[in-house]
């Protein structure tokens, strides 16, 4: 199940997978433009492992057209904010 954070504090996987499907946006697509497996976007995704997908938040961030801060704040802001 996917941790409750704020928007002052991030977005979920949940919340990620939830406006990329809003937008029309697959996975497999991520995928592919990072060079990655589907799989791997969305282990980046979930909530429990928060350095896994650091190379992948870029291109998701980009692909949602927002700041990567604004999907997964600095792990010191989010520590603050709890």
């Amino acid at each position: 199940m996917a941790k409750s954070r704020s928007k002052k504090t991030g977005m979920t996987g949940l919340e990620i997978k939830a406006e990329l499907v809003r937008r029309g946006i697959k996975l497999v697509e991520i995928a592919d433009l990072a060079g990655v497996s589907q799989a791997a976007v969305t282990r980046a995704l979930k909530d429990s492992d928060r350095y896994y997908g650091h190379r992948l938040r870029p291109i998701i961030a980009e692909a949602l057209g927002l700041p990567v801060d604004a999907i997964w704040p600095p792990e010191g802001k989010q520590k603050l904010a709890q």
